[in-house]
């Protein structure tokens, strides 16, 4: 029972401690976050009206910005007519649908003769006064063609009028086209600063409509190369077999500045996984050794993402090898595509450390040094699921991941080994523990991808099979030199940390209720695999 508060109260207190301070930096963040960004989150969650009369305020207050009152004629007509898409308006140009009047619309709060004299002000700056008319004029449905005019004008100048070509691709014309669009957001983008990731947007439309001329004469732009994600320039090099961009750009995809919030995050989630590996390995025996070796381990994880980047841009490209949307050629995909993948590239970093493991380490020493190759690849692929739009998904996939690639990684390490050992002897169980580790991996993926199938919750089961086999391959190499309820301690508190860290993360970005409902799925995994670990401690 001692034994148990041990364990257990320090994780309560933990836990207890992130709800309060996600409930507190709630608060805290809603009273200083800025009016115009409450305005956006308000529109994000689907309360345009109430948006509407935020920036209303602001826009008479001044200062009056184009920025504002693109903000404020979106929330407008968000408020006074729900978005609908007509079948006969179909442009496969748009970036985004626009509103449009219904027959039976419910009233704005906004006279629209009010925001006519607004826009009409004499001392309005030149931009706003023109680009505010002009997206009023859209959003009406009524441009006169001078005003228009007078807009692409302004677009095509040198430098362009920010805000100008960005309008232009968001409006919805019957003569459009994704080349037309995509122009558009990419010269906005080469040319201000502030709107740089519309040039990835712009390039991503040709990627998507295979316009690989027109992304390449764009890319020939130095403004546009400047302002181009790695991922971009890697998807074009392939199209053209320009195999060292492709090499160049793919070793730069994945370790693209994230937000603050998201590396601290991934690093907490990296360092609690990582003591825990630490405790695990018995590092204190052998600090020096021990201490290099797993940092190593943990460094050429990271590294190995670039690869997978690689393989990615690989079987996409020259091997169509994507999801469809057929449940049956999709899990074929997510295990023989993402899996492999996935796999044969941290595998591939691991090899280097066999040779001296072989020499100097012991059978544990390659499960752990597995892991935290397993553990540095999740820590880059971390910081991808938190940018996800989904935010159950990708804190799903945070909370799990990281144990996943561990363990898997861990068995794969080992198979590794041994057949580097005997070959022969080793060769049949190498194979089988790849084709199990490849299986787990692509029934986690599709579940989690397919909420039709079961979802997330369903490809917890994948940690019952992965956990039992991981531990057992570490109880044996440990043996039981050391009492399971310290290990045990390490672990619990580690989980603890990650998961309430998590939640006071979400709690920033999206507030407590949302924030305790998109932790949900994420908290089964980890129950499942803390069940797991806690039983397999008991048999110690």
């Amino acid at each position: 029972m001692t034994t148990a508060r041990s364990i257990l109260l320090p994780a309560i207190l933990t836990l207890a401690v992130a709800v309060a301070l996600g409930l507190v930096g709630d608060v805290v963040a809603r009273r200083a976050q800025p009016e115009d960004a409450r305005a956006d989150a308000l529109v994000r969650n689907g309360k345009p009206a109430e948006a509407e009369q935020i920036l209303w305020r602001l826009l008479e207050a001044g200062p009056i910005t184009v920025s504002r009152t693109i903000a404020f004629l979106d929330a407008h007509a968000m408020a006074g007519a729900p978005i609908a898409i007509d079948d006969d308006d179909d442009d496969d140009g748009e970036v985004e649908r626009l509103a449009r009047p219904k027959e039976v619309a419910p009233a704005s709060g906004i006279d629209d003769d009010a925001i006519q004299a607004l826009l009409a002000r004499p001392e309005l700056p030149g931009d706003v006064a023109l680009l505010g008319r002009f997206w009023a004029g859209v959003r009406r449905h009524a441009v006169d063609p001078p005003l228009r005019a007078a807009v692409i004008a302004a677009a095509d100048a040198t430098p362009p009028m920010p805000w100008a070509n960005r309008l232009l691709a968001r409006e919805p014309r019957r003569d459009g086209s994704i080349t037309f669009t995509a122009r558009r957001l990419v010269r906005e983008g080469a040319y201000v600063k502030e709107h740089a990731d519309d040039a990835n947007a712009g390039l991503g439309l040709l990627i998507v409509s295979h316009e690989w001329e027109a992304m390449g004469e764009l890319l020939a732009d130095p403004a546009v190369a400047r302002v181009a994600s790695a991922p971009t320039k890697a998807r074009y090099a392939v199209e053209v077999n320009d195999w060292r961009d492709v090499f160049q750009w793919a070793a730069l995809s994945p370790y693209q500045s994230p937000g603050w919030g998201e590396a601290i995050l991934a690093a907490i989630a990296a360092i609690a996984w990582g003591a825990f590996s630490v405790r695990l390995g018995k590092a204190r025996e052998r600090p020096v050794f021990r201490g290099l070796l797993y940092v190593a381990a943990f460094l050429l994880g990271t590294a190995s993402v670039a690869m997978t980047d690689v393989l990615i841009l690989f079987e996409e490209s020259k091997l169509h090898l994507v999801e469809t949307g057929d449940p049956g050629r999709d899990l074929l995909f997510f295990t023989f595509g993402v899996g492999f993948r996935e796999e044969i590239s941290k595998l591939a970093f691991f090899a280097p450390l066999v040779p001296l493991l072989r020499r100097k380490g012991s059978q544990l020493d390659v499960l752990v040094c597995g892991a935290l190759v397993g553990l540095g690849f999740a820590a880059v692929e971390n910081l991808a699921y938190l940018h996800m739009g989904d935010l159950s998904t990708g804190i799903a996939r945070f909370l799990t991941a990281n144990f996943l690639h561990m363990s898997m990684t861990a068995l794969l390490a080992s198979a590794l080994h041994d057949f580097a050992r005997d070959s022969e002897r080793y060769a049949t169980e190498m194979s089988r523990t790849a084709l199990i580790v490849m299986g787990l991996h692509g029934a986690y993926d599709f579940c989690i991808d397919n909420p039709k199938f079961g979802g997330g919750y369903l490809s917890m089961a994948v940690f019952f099979v992965l956990t039992g086999r991981f531990l057992a391959a570490v109880d044996f190499a440990r043996g039981r030199t050391e009492p399971g309820y310290e290990l045990l301690r390490t672990f619990v508190m580690g989980v603890a940390v990650v998961c309430g860290a998590t939640f006071v993360w979400a709690s920033a970005i999206a507030g407590p209720a949302i924030a305790a409902r998109a932790i949900a799925q994420g908290l089964l995994g980890t129950a499942i695999i803390t069940y797991v670990f806690v039983r397999q401690i008991r048999a110690m």
